[in-house]
């Protein structure tokens, strides 16, 4: 079996007009690259691949595996690819089937298949159905690890990805122009490594789309993702995420800055939504938030900082508590937050105490407070510590929370370009790391 030689030419620069908001600019750019591959299988001229230039092999492999005409590494007697002339030769085991019906499927880029009889599956010998199931903590897990490794659409735009994965890290993935192309270059890699594969029904794998903002769509095999039950949620808290500051520090909505695969937001959401039946997302402007699937509201007092975000939260919650977050605090601790949950009965505030002072947008705040709060926000009060001394406050001194975080890493925030991109840098080695020290509030305090 030869490979031949994939069209990986020096890839070019082009210089293209960006539009940045308010002007356009010449930069430079590297499109996208197209690649017509035609196809012949045992003598026969099947069809023309259009796909991005590289690894041809697993996509020749993987298109005919997909398409039914081998079954493992073993039918194809021979397998080669030009990436001069921009062909691709195979000889299989057994003939080609005659009178075959093309399909054009959707996508971006026009894909081919066959319509061919799938022979019945064989369940017997598939360690794959084996009894486990995996969290959607896992799922968007794999996702990060996903983006991580997908560095094509970073700089071209328009590349599509797909991945295998055990539940826990990505084994395979593949990026293409077409959607169907990335999950050909899979199967076609896993067929050349000798690994069972099926269709995703017949071999009991669970497969899942459109992993974005806290969702995800199923399409086989549900029994695989085991969402967590609403009695480890906790019960009579909603959840308050705040994204209504200017940041005018970073430059951009910070909630919206890239994250794991995502946005600074949705990876908050998606811990929150782990804890508490209720998220309520708290922002001006909603309009920039509708990818995520929670409550949105506005301030009903605005214009005075995160306290009016405070109050609007209380005020639309269902339940008599609220645990409140900021969107731009990456490092957050379920443990941590549960044990200031358990402190909430019988108290208006449970607030954390960090090296630097308390860290009321990491905190607790009840319904019995919502008066209190209005009645500084009226009297143009807006640091979030002017009503304590009308309340009942719970402080939970450093010695406590340390015991849930040593190095009190769930109150750092990200408020300043310098910041972000050090904090993307300290991300890249090593989760759980050191990432420095913890960054006050005390300035919205």
């Amino acid at each position: 079996m030869s490979g031949g030689k994939d069209r990986e030419e020096p890839e070019k620069n082009h210089p293209v007009l960006r539009y940045d908001g308010h002007r356009l600019s010449e930069v430079d750019h590297r499109p996208v690259r197209e690649f017509p591959l035609a196809l012949t299988v045992n003598g026969v001229e099947l069809a023309t691949l259009i796909a991005s230039p590289h690894d041809l092999v697993y996509l020749v492999a993987g298109f005919l595996r997909l398409q039914g005409m081998v079954k493992s590494a073993d039918d194809l007697l021979a397998l080669s690819v030009c990436g001069d002339f921009g062909a691709a030769t195979v000889r299989i085991r057994g003939d080609v089937p005659a009178r075959l019906t093309p399909t054009i499927t959707s996508g971006c880029g026009a894909g081919i298949t066959f319509n061919l009889p799938l022979s019945s599956p064989r369940m017997d010998n598939l360690s794959l159905a084996e009894n486990r199931a995996y969290s959607p903590g896992d799922v968007f897990a794999m996702m990060n690890d996903l983006a991580r490794r997908a560095e094509s659409y970073k700089d071209h735009g328009g590349i599509h990805s797909a991945a295998v994965g055990d539940g826990k890290s990505v084994l395979m993935h593949a990026e293409d122009i077409g959607r169907h192309n990335t999950l050909d270059r899979i199967a076609g890699e896993a067929l050349l490594k000798d690994l069972a594969v099926r269709m995703a029904q017949e071999l009991g794998i669970t497969l899942i789309g459109y992993a974005r903002g806290g969702r995800f769509n199923l399409y086989s095999h549900p029994e695989r993702i085991a969402v967590p039950p609403e009695e480890n949620r906790i019960a009579g808290v909603t959840c308050v995420i705040l994204a209504g500051g200017a940041s005018s520090r970073m430059g951009s909505n910070k909630a919206l800055l890239p994250y794991e695969g995502g946005r600074f937001v949705e990876a908050i959401h998606r811990q929150m939504t782990a804890l508490f039946g209720k998220v309520i997302l708290v922002t001006n402007t909603p309009e920039l938030f509708e990818f995520l699937p929670c409550r949105k509201v506005k301030d009903i007092i605005p214009g005075m900082g995160a306290l009016s975000g405070i109050h609007s939260g209380l005020f639309h919650s269902d339940d008599p508590h609220i645990f409140v977050v900021a969107c731009d605090m990456p490092h957050l601790i379920p443990g941590l937050i549960r044990h200031l949950a358990s402190q909430a009965e019988g108290n208006d505030v449970v607030v954390p105490e960090g090296p630097t002072g308390l860290e009321p947008l990491h905190a607790v705040y009840g319904k019995s407070a919502l008066k209190a709060v209005e009645e500084a926000l009226n009297a143009g009060k807006g640091r979030i510590v002017s009503f304590f001394d009308k309340v009942k406050v719970r402080k939970a001194a450093c010695e406590e929370v340390s015991r849930f975080d040593p190095a009190f890493r769930s109150f750092r925030n990200i408020n300043t370009p310098e910041e972000y991109f050090r904090f993307r840098e300290e991300a890249k080695p090593a989760q759980g790391a050191d990432h420095g020290k913890p960054q006050s509030r005390k300035d919205r305090a």
